[in-house]
């Protein structure tokens, strides 16, 4: 199985979508799933693993975005989530948490 490229480029903390982020990794390496995630944050998270690798924040995250094969949002509220505009515009999936902003962008639920 081809390992899989994330991308998370927000600020990460346990309200913003960290204890889903730590549940997304434990369910990876339980299945043994190989990906690396990149995080771009100030903060790290309670969980580590060799996949995980973290950044300083950026504003040019373009390049970043069309490299993923993914790009993950998990925030509890966002009022609107610029990194998933971006990522949608440059056509990276995206994978995101149920926000009543969602809808702005177009993105469906399931």
């Amino acid at each position: 199985m081809e390992q899989i490229k994330l991308k998370d480029l927000y600020q990460k903390c346990k309200e913003k979508g960290g204890r889903r982020m730590e549940k997304m990794i434990q369910a990876l390496d339980a299945a043994k799933i190989p990906y690396v995630w990149h995080i771009f944050s100030n903060m790290t998270l309670e969980i580590q693993s060799p996949n995980i690798m973290y950044h300083e924040p950026t504003l040019e995250n373009r390049k970043w975005l069309k490299y993923a094969d993914y790009v993950v949002l998990l925030s509890d509220t966002e009022g609107f989530p610029y990194t998933a505009y971006e990522s949608l515009c440059l056509g990276t999936p995206l994978i995101l948490t149920k926000l009543p902003c969602a809808k702005d962008l177009g993105c469906t639920t399931s």
